[in-house]
């Protein structure tokens, strides 16, 4: 009988059509299931249906508050879900460490970056 195997579920919230793209390429030829959204208001509805394994979060979603979504992906997807953050702008540690985000990338990023950042918080 032959073993199926369950890729690990990623949201991409990014307002940025073209990085989501990019990133469910890059990340979906490493065998992830990649699911992108231009809103966390629609990440954040679709939950439920797909049960994200890491959210790879943009730190300016245009008319969103960051941390409310965050605070939303933690609310419903417990403590221990891992949260990318990623922003083209320099970003305060502070930030991050008050939030309780996995890790930081800044963009533009590199394939191996993401690639690492992604198996270790999986891992």
């Amino acid at each position: 009988m032959k073993k199926e195997i369950v890729s690990k579920k990623i949201f991409v919230v990014d307002d940025d059509v073209f990085i989501g793209d990019i990133l469910k390429i890059m990340l979906e030829s490493e065998n992830y299931k990649v699911f992108p959204f231009t809103t966390g208001k629609s990440a954040l509805q679709f939950f439920f249906k797909k049960h994200p394994d890491l959210v790879i979060l943009d730190y300016f979603i245009m008319g969103e508050d960051f941390t409310q979504i965050m605070q939303g992906f933690k609310r419903i997807g417990g403590e221990s879900l891992p949260i990318i953050l990623m922003s083209a702008n320099k970003v305060s540690m502070d930030i991050v460490k008050k939030n309780k985000i996995s890790e930081f990338i800044e963009k533009p990023f590199q394939r191996d970056v993401i690639l690492a950042v992604v198996a270790r918080n999986l891992n």
